[in-house]
């Protein structure tokens, strides 16, 4: 709804609303001829006639006015009250309502008519899967209403079911109490913009096997175990501007063998596992992305190599903030990781790994953590101070190197090359924090 806004107008000051008619065409009852109140006097509302509304097409917009007879000091006059329906990209302005192609008012319902746009037209509710997607190109949009489920967790019910058609667009609304909200299985090209997938059981929205999906503009709060989770789905799928909060579940964004993947602009918070995990899965970049798990790792990445991770923040998480484990040739930069119960940034039997410009302070024990054979790794300009254990810890790790680092306590165990050395100049790899 659009901008609202009130005017009176008194019949005793000789206006009418839009100036219709002038008071002076409006006279007293004279005495003697049926006596009784002036028309412009009142003692109540009653007095002053019926409210009356009129809605006028303006373009897409419904222009809708609403007045209303009102008594104020014994005087009659008119609040003007306007507002504004949009009917939105799949609706039109006709006379005085908004029309819709292919409208949707219940559910279950099966989309079958390939290149077509549905359009949702009021609020629906389903026992069972709502939107069933049986064709190729298809559009179903919202217009800004809401589908809603009555088991979280039942099976595989969902809120949009999509299994083997492609080119499919979804936007505009908000998807509550399934199973699934959104479940995308061996298909490519689809569409999810605009949209709130909240409460639903097993996740926010669900891909499996499926590529070249973009992903715009998602909000997916307090889902059950996932907000958004890709299985086997690689190849350009684009996640920007997305807002995870999985208060109620395990991780935020989960990759599992789904590698060639783009993620920016990215909120993702979570209760138990992690804000974004990355299992299996290879070439991906995550870019500007705020993750956090109250009890749990910020960023998870496990058996996957060649991601980059930059201009990343990952604060007061329950554990680590970011966990390198049995993976290589990542690039982590511009990393603030700081006020972690565990370590800021660890890295474990991964090797290869490159980080650049990272933060990793005040962490409850370590500030960058090399474990278990992390070999051959290049750590340049990365500031750790004030980490309960230590700010740098080495162990059984090998020919690792960087400069222009600031540590202060630094632990190295079973490090044969004893790197870092501290001092200022080619000799010197760090030097101690201020």
């Amino acid at each position: 709804m659009g901008e609202v806004s009130s005017e009176t107008r008194s019949v005793s000051e000789g206006f009418y609303p839009d100036d219709q008619a002038p008071a002076a065409s409006l006279e007293k009852p004279r005495k003697g001829n049926g006596g009784g109140k002036p028309a412009a006097e009142c003692s109540n509302n009653l007095d002053c006639g019926t409210p009356s509304s009129v809605n006028i097409c303006e373009g897409n917009i419904i222009n809708i006015t609403n007045t209303i007879p009102t008594c104020t000091g014994g005087v009659c006059g008119d609040i003007i009250d306007r507002s504004y329906d949009d009917c939105g990209d799949g609706g039109t302005c006709v006379v005085d309502t908004c029309v819709y192609d292919n409208p949707i008012s219940e559910c279950p319902y099966n989309l079958d008519q390939g290149g077509q746009t549905y359009n949702l037209i009021n609020d629906l509710y389903s026992t069972s899967s709502c939107l069933i997607v049986s064709a190729d190109d298809i559009t179903i949009d919202f217009n800004g209403f809401n589908i809603t489920g009555n088991d979280p967790r039942g099976g595989t019910i969902s809120g949009v079911y999509v299994n083997g058609y492609g080119g499919v667009t979804i936007k505009n609304g908000k998807i509550y109490d399934f199973r699934f909200g959104v479940y995308l299985r061996e298909n490519q090209n689809n569409n999810l913009l605009n949209l709130t997938s909240s409460s639903n059981g097993g996740g926010g929205v669900y891909f499996y096997s499926s590529s070249n999906n973009q992903l715009m503009n998602l909000t997916l709060n307090s889902n059950g175990y996932n907000g958004a989770a890709f299985y086997s789905s690689s190849n350009n799928n684009q996640l920007n501007n997305i807002f995870t909060n999985a208060s109620k579940g395990n991780i935020g964004i989960f990759f599992s063998s789904s590698s060639n993947n783009t993620l920016t602009n990215i909120t993702a918070i979570t209760w138990i596992h992690s804000g974004i995990y990355l299992y299996q899965s290879s070439n991906n970049t995550l870019t500007d992305i705020m993750a956090r798990a109250e009890s749990g790792i910020g960023i998870y990445v496990s058996s996957s190599s060649n991601n980059v991770l930059d201009n990343v923040l990952v604060t007061s998480n329950g554990d680590q903030g970011v966990w390198i484990s049995s993976s290589s040739n990542n690039t982590l930069s511009n990393i603030i990781s700081n006020l972690n119960a565990r370590d800021g940034i660890i890295i474990s039997s991964s090797s290869n790994n490159t980080l650049f410009n990272t933060s990793t302070n005040s962490n409850g024990r370590n500030g960058l953590y090399f474990s278990g054979s992390s070999n051959d790794n290049t750590i340049d300009n990365a500031t750790s101070c004030g980490n309960d254990l230590w700010d740098f810890y080495c162990s059984s790790s090998n020919r690792n190197s960087g400069q222009g680092n600031v540590f202060s306590g630094v632990n190295i165990t079973n490090c044969v090359d004893i790197w870092p050395v501290q001092g200022i100049g080619p000799e010197g790899d760090y030097v101690a924090c201020p």
